[in-house]
């Protein structure tokens, strides 16, 4: 048995698994639309798939150019110039009669280096027939380059200058690295770079992953091919050494089960941690503190941020995944070498104090808090200062959300006493009613609402004990009111005297609690209670009494009065714990804050969107998704005609706006509303179709009326080549190539079909129009701003003109004959005629000797 699954670098063509990937590179090349961008973790078959693709899609007219930008340059003109170079070289017998030309120009004129390279590309594009894909491979190493922008910004001027160029739709892009561009770009002012189609190059599926069993002559049950696969889930490279150890194992005679699969694992992996990728994967974590935070908030269940989520991805650590999912661990191996113990074992051989940890507890940095707790637990400490850790990792896992550890740690305090007997009595309380055990937690806070102290403590017990009481089984409405009302009184004076702002916003916070318990259960007097808490809202949340109270009494003004005063009397927005406070606002309220709007005045208007402003600007925590949602709400209701004054007026304040707050893609949306309201603002328009590629993965209905219009427009200026570019380019943003999308682009394949010139192209066009059209229902017509009227005058031009332009064919019927019918005959080897019945010639006819005359 010769062995099949020998070390190589280059997969064998036999030995290749197609995945994901492979297909959406190949729609890349085929659709020659926008660039490919390949994020992948380092040894995941990223060099394997551009050979795959090279030798399965390159004809005798395409340049496939394999680039490594690893190679450092001291300009971007030598970077450019060396691009070019490489290209020329490895496609010598194509590209020799240009070679002279180009290095004449570069000797001869001094030009901008993006201009010369522009001019360059197009040489070579028209040198050859077919397509020029470059491949700029480990992209990442730009970071250190100070002409990084460049490179980006010259790929992202060549989609949008095949306007001007025709020859530059032959040309893409395939570019592959581990790092974000966000993170290789270095003027954040500039637009990012968000014309490339990600393509995340997964694991193997597991029927993939069987496949590849399949391809390497493996005879393995599906018992061993399912325990393989749930250890490595499809890692390429840990698949092709697993199964190469394997191999081995099955030349000597040794029976394969599960437990030698797990032995195998072991013996790889899990030993020494000395194998690829676990030992990279474990020095990168070694050496960075956010892999290490992101790893602790995995084991833990907690969210991370999208750059944490980024950094695990590229670090193969963590499976690609989207924001609003949970991030999971690439495989078991990975997250076995990747424990807590060893994750801790870092922390402690970097020195951790009480001191440097309490340090972090004090800043209100609680998951890096908890963990060097943890740390500090496992060291030998005397009973006394273990029950002070496990107090602090109470208070950590509360502000961490983590109730079922704070109970746990609670429990396990030995000498209650000298902690605080009173907090330790309110974190269980509370922790008990966050995981919804109600009677445990009045048990717990009526410990405190009972005791004779007066301080903030017991007052936030207290309406800890309201909420539980809210969500009991029996009715205690009565006590529910006579607490708060008790609350508000014995608080309502010492707010207002307190100097300190964090003490002074837990009590207002206690206050404003109160109050919207009180509205809830005190009919009589709700409107007073909406009052009070409008008065002791923290921050934002003051929208939320504010609109009771405009429900209640419909005073537009009271409600603008309100939200005024509160925001321009303070110089921080503070906000409310999200994990304390049940009245929070909430995506649910932006919708009536903004509806309220409509009732201000131009100048009151003007008031509310400087109001606005100052929230984000002065916020603790730059609530940026608050904004874009209040925002994205006011332009998207462009229905209304009457407005349109003011939406203008709001989409210059926005785009006026500081850079924290008004990133790149939001103010392409903000151009592409203004473009929308104003067909003559030029600016707008101009850096709506520069941005398009940039921002938009699918077409809505407003880009499809703004193209159409422009569209219209250059073909009404014989500009006939730019308005095909544009409906190329509108066409080319429906990745998904779904049928909504192609229902709300259908005026503009019309309008291409009908100014087409070229008869064949515009058959073609009808065809695909007709196809279209087959599909059509009454829901995605009115989606797609048209009426079946004028769908039934659409398809009408569309059949008359593929009628017109389909030539009908003649069909020549044979003709029968009766059996007894006299016919002539003409035989064909010595051509003489004979005259008789049908019936008689029918064996020669049939036998081809004669034919009918």
């Amino acid at each position: 048995m010769t062995k099949k699954l020998i070390s190589e670098t280059i997969i064998p063509r036999e030995l290749y698994i197609e995945r994901d990937a492979d297909r959406q590179i190949e729609q890349i090349v085929n659709d020659m639309g926008r660039p490919g961008y390949i994020l992948v973790s380092r040894q995941m078959g990223k060099t394997n798939l551009l050979i795959h693709t090279k030798r399965k899609l390159e004809t005798e007219n395409d340049i496939f150019a394999y680039i490594d930008l690893s190679n450092r340059f001291d300009t971007a003109r030598e970077c450019f110039r060396s691009i070019i170079d490489t290209i020329i070289e490895s496609n010598y017998e194509k590209l020799e009669d240009i070679e002279e030309e180009i290095e004449n120009r570069r000797n001869n004129r001094k030009i901008p280096s993006h201009k010369e390279h522009g001019f360059e590309i197009r040489k070579i594009l028209n040198k050859i027939s077919g397509k020029l894909i470059i491949n700029l491979d480990e992209i990442d190493s730009l970071t250190s380059s100070d002409y990084s922008d460049k490179i980006f910004a010259h790929i992202r001027s060549v989609y949008f200058e095949r306007v001007n160029f025709p020859e530059l739709k032959r040309l893409t892009y395939v570019i592959s690295g581990v790092a974000e561009p966000s993170e290789i770009i270095k003027d954040k002012s500039i637009s990012p770079f968000n014309i490339g189609q990600k393509i995340f190059l997964t694991d193997f599926s597991l029927s993939e992953f069987r496949l590849f069993v399949e391809k390497s002559k493996l005879e393995l049950n599906d018992i061993v091919i399912e325990r393989i696969y749930y250890w490595i889930q499809g890692n390429p490279r840990m698949s092709w050494e697993v199964l190469s150890t394997i191999e081995d194992k099955v030349k000597a005679g040794i029976n394969i089960d599960v437990d030698s699969i797990n032995s195998v694992i072991k013996d790889l992996y899990l030993s020494n941690y000395d194998r690829p990728p676990i030992d990279h994967i474990r020095v990168l974590a070694s050496a960075d503190k956010d892999l290490q935070s992101g790893l602790f908030s995995m084991h833990y269940n907690k969210p991370v941020s999208d750059h944490i989520r980024s950094k695990l991805y590229l670090a193969g650590i963590a499976a690609p995944s989207e924001a609003d999912e949970s991030v999971a661990f690439k495989n078991r191996v990975v997250e076995a070498s990747l424990s807590e113990t060893w994750l801790s074992s870092l922390s402690l051989n970097s020195y951790v104090s009480i001191d440097s940890t309490l340090e972090l507890f004090n800043k209100k940095e609680y998951i890096a808090a908890e963990k060097q707790f943890l740390t500090l637990i496992e060291s030998e400490i005397n009973d006394e200062m273990l029950d002070f850790i496990r107090y602090k990792l109470a208070a950590c896992t509360l502000f961490n959300a983590k109730y079922t550890d704070t109970i746990k740690y609670c429990k396990l305090l030995k000498d209650v006493e000298k902690i605080d007997q009173r907090e330790v009595s309110w974190m269980l309380g509370f922790s008990f009613f966050k995981t919804n055990s109600i009677e445990p937690a009045i048990e717990e806070l009526s410990i405190l609402v009972s005791g004779e102290e007066l301080d903030s403590l017991k007052y936030r017990a207290t309406v800890d004990y309201c909420l539980a009481l809210l969500k009991s089984n029996n009715n205690h409405t009565d006590e529910i009111i006579r607490l708060c009302k008790s609350i508000i009184q014995e608080l309502s004076i010492s707010v207002e005297n307190e100097p300190l702002i964090d003490i002074k916003n837990s009590i207002m916070e206690v206050l404003y609690i109160a109050s919207m318990i009180l509205q809830e259960l005190d009919n009589m007097n709700s409107e007073r209670h909406i009052d009070s808490a409008c008065q002791y809202a923290v921050g934002l949340d003051v929208i939320v009494p504010s609109i009771m109270r405009y429900e209640k009494d419909e005073d537009c003004d009271l409600f603008w009065d309100s939200i005024f005063l509160k925001v321009n009397e303070s110089e921080k927005i503070h906000t409310s714990n999200k994990n304390s406070n049940p009245y929070l606002l909430k995506d649910t309220h932006i919708k009536s804050f903004i509806n309220l709007s409509q009732c201000l005045d131009d100048d009151r208007f003007l008031e509310y969107l400087k109001c606005i402003q100052k929230i984000i600007e002065q916020s603790e925590s730059l609530n940026i998704d608050f904004f874009h949602n209040l925002i994205m709400c006011l332009v998207l209701d462009l229905q209304n005609k009457s407005k349109k004054e003011r939406w203008i007026s709001t989409l210059n304040f926005i785009k006026s706006l500081d850079r924290e707050i008004i990133d790149p893609e939001f103010e392409f949306l903000c151009n592409k509303f203004s473009t929308y309201l104003e067909p003559q603002n030029e600016e707008a328009r101009s850096l709506y179709f520069q941005g398009i590629q940039n921002y938009s993965s699918t077409p809505e209905i407003i880009d499809a009326e703004i193209f159409e219009r422009e569209i219209i427009r250059l073909y009404d200026e014989g500009k006939d080549e730019q308005a095909i570019s544009l409906s190329d380019l509108v066409h080319s943003l429906d990745v998904l190539s779904s049928t909504s999308t192609k229902v709300i682009l259908i005026r503009i394949m019309y309008i291409r079909m009908i100014r087409s010139k070229n008869t064949d192209k515009k058959v073609s066009l009808a065809k695909e129009l007709d196809n279209l059209l087959d599909k059509i229902t009454v829901e995605n017509v009115a989606h797609a701003r048209l009426n079946m009227k004028e769908v039934d005058n659409i398809r009408k031009n569309v059949k008359g003109i593929i009628i017109k332009n389909t030539p009908i064919k003649q069909v020549i019927h044979e003709r029968k004959y009766k059996r007894n019918e006299l016919i002539s005959v003409l035989y064909i080897e010595n051509d003489t005629t004979e005259v008789g019945k049908y019936k008689k010639f029918i064996n020669d006819l049939e036998n081809g000797k004669c034919r009918i005359i």
